[in-house]
């Protein structure tokens, strides 16, 4: 997942330096890499305060989408896609404010591959194919809002 991508970068920037620190070189391979580890934490301190901003707004977009193809699920007589919490067993969730970001991310990206799943053997079907329609128009809003997170960070040398 793009947003759980920063904290992983993160901690092998920080072993990496960490690693450079014990051995210092003058391979060119050695310095590239350097200037790529300050190159990523620049563009990251860059966009950060917006990681938080776009990961809601990305969220919300994919809520809507979601809400959106169940109406038609329900509509056609399927059951609809609840959210549901990584832990088994949990239920459904209810609101965006009872479980952190990243999690109610993960729960909404989860749903939208049952969904695709549910609706990909109707997808000739009319209403399939439509609420396929809208669910691609949502992935793509969600894309977009991650693509201008990106070209931020690209603006940063």
């Amino acid at each position: 997942m793009f947003y759980d991508a920063f904290a992983a970068l993160i901690a092998q920037a920080g072993d990496a330096l960490e690693t450079r620190d014990a051995q210092h070189s003058d391979d060119p391979r050695f310095r590239r890499e350097g200037r790529q580890i300050a190159t990523f934490l620049r563009r990251t301190g860059a966009v950060w305060s917006d990681l938080f901003t776009a990961l809601q707004a990305e969220t919300r977009v994919l809520e809507e989408g979601h809400q959106a193809v169940n109406v038609k699920l329900r509509a056609a007589g399927c059951e609809a896609v609840p959210l549901r919490p990584r832990a088994a067993g949990l239920g459904p969730l209810a609101s965006s404010s009872e479980t952190e970001p990243l999690e109610r991310y993960r729960a909404i990206n989860r749903a939208l591959d049952e969904v695709v799943e549910r609706l990909t053997p109707r997808a000739r079907e009319p209403w399939a194919k439509e609420a396929l329609g809208e669910l691609r128009a949502s992935l793509a809003r969600a894309a977009a809002i991650q693509g201008q997170l990106v070209d931020r960070m690209l603006e940063i040398r």
